[in-house]
């Protein structure tokens, strides 16, 4: 079975519990007749939701979830295809592919058994940027761009990162970001692995 009736649910009700979730997909497990681990179908449902930007999990550490909103995603390497991407109901999809109709746009739709169906749309920028005006919905070219610019890269990380004093005794390798490879010894503004091996009692590894 598709899995978007569990997408559409969770778009009318916007938020809820862990506890919620797991029911509403036991209850369609049940309806499909389907023979399943239920956590691990919840767990892989949930990777799929979030991965792809329509819910939001376990929120500030919390056991809720929340539908993020309605967004067409322009991909960075395709500026003709946006993907839909947020909470989505039956009826906005009806309305965008009337749309997508008469601006000569094509609506795709990836469905595949025990997957949330990948909407697309395909066409001009103009056009993909006209469909989300029309249904009320934002459209965000290169979205994978916008996103980036909000992380802060792993090296500036390091570079204002506490200094850890490196352990007396210890073997030690460091990830050297030249070569990508983890190296013998203890360099500076990177990760550091240390060992210790006690032949009476078992080998220790501690990463700082």
């Amino acid at each position: 079975m598709s899995w978007d009736t569990l997408l559409y649910w969770l778009t009318h009700q916007q938020e809820g519990s862990w506890i919620t979730f797991r029911r509403a997909v036991t209850e369609l497990a049940s309806f499909e007749h389907l023979d399943v681990d239920i956590s691990d179908l919840c767990r892989n449902l949930r990777f799929q939701l979030s991965e792809a930007s329509h819910i939001d999990f376990f929120i500030n550490g919390s056991q809720r979830w929340k539908v993020r909103p309605p967004i067409l995603a322009g991909l960075l390497n395709s500026p003709d295809t946006a993907v839909l991407c947020g909470g989505r109901t039956p009826k906005l999809l009806s309305q965008m592919c009337d749309v997508a109709a008469t601006l000569n746009c094509q609506i795709i739709s990836d469905t595949t058994s025990q997957k949330i169906a990948e909407i697309r749309v395909k066409g001009t920028e103009a056009g993909i940027r006209q469909i989300a005006a029309i249904i009320g919905i934002p459209f965000v070219p290169q979205q994978a761009k916008c996103l980036s610019q909000d992380l802060n890269p792993i090296l500036k990380q390091l570079e204002i990162a506490d200094e850890a004093t490196p352990l007396a005794g210890w073997s030690a390798q460091s990830f050297d970001w030249q070569s990508r490879k983890w190296v013998d010894g203890v360099l500076q503004h990177t990760v550091c692995e240390y060992s210790y091996y006690n032949q009476y009692l078992c080998q220790f590894t501690r990463v700082s």
